[in-house]
């Protein structure tokens, strides 16, 4: 398979989590590409659990974000794609990283569930679209290149790992304290 429709699937299976999996109940149901499986997509079981622990982490911070970009919850699709554009325009200003780019695809995920629930039923497709166009942006400029999927499954298998062992000294600290 070549890196364009690994791209282009992971963006699908990226969304399709987001929108089923950890908002299940904004009640989505996966039409057009998002029905179909693949079995070649770089979203693994470590990228599914970073993004999990990450929108645990910062999903709130992203829903007051929200809330300040869309304060009357009657989403426009001009203002949804305004608003994700303008976000595109300064992400790819800022210098790469894994990390950085993990922020963004949740927070454009969680924007995508948000929006969807508040009636604009046309933000998944528009969102697979426009993620897709950010990581074909990211290789045209050579911040990532054809390693990528393997690194930045790497990245999170590590980083997934860590968040693991702190939750657990956490844990350990309140039973201690108890």
């Amino acid at each position: 398979m070549d890196l364009l429709s690994l791209d282009y699937e992971f963006s699908k299976d990226l969304l399709h989590y987001i929108l089923s999996g950890y908002y299940s109940s904004i009640l989505w149901e996966p039409t057009g590409p998002f029905a179909i499986k693949s079995n070649t997509s770089p979203f693994s079981a470590n990228v599914k659990l970073k993004v999990k622990t990450s929108l645990d982490t910062f999903g709130g911070q992203i829903h007051r974000s929200f809330d300040v970009d869309f304060p009357s919850k009657d989403i426009s699709s001009k203002h949804y794609k305004d608003i994700l554009c303008s976000q595109r325009i300064k992400f790819l200003k800022k210098p790469f990283s894994y990390e950085t780019l993990l922020f963004q695809l949740i927070l454009w995920g969680e924007y995508t569930a948000l929006s969807y629930l508040y009636e604009l039923k046309t933000s998944p497709s528009f969102t697979l679209h426009f993620i897709y166009g950010v990581i074909s942006d990211l290789r045209i400029a050579d911040s990532i290149n054809d390693n990528f999927w393997s690194e930045f499954e790497e990245y999170c298998k590590i980083y997934t790992y860590a968040d693991r062992i702190a939750m657990k000294l956490e844990e350990d600290a309140l039973v201690s304290v108890t």
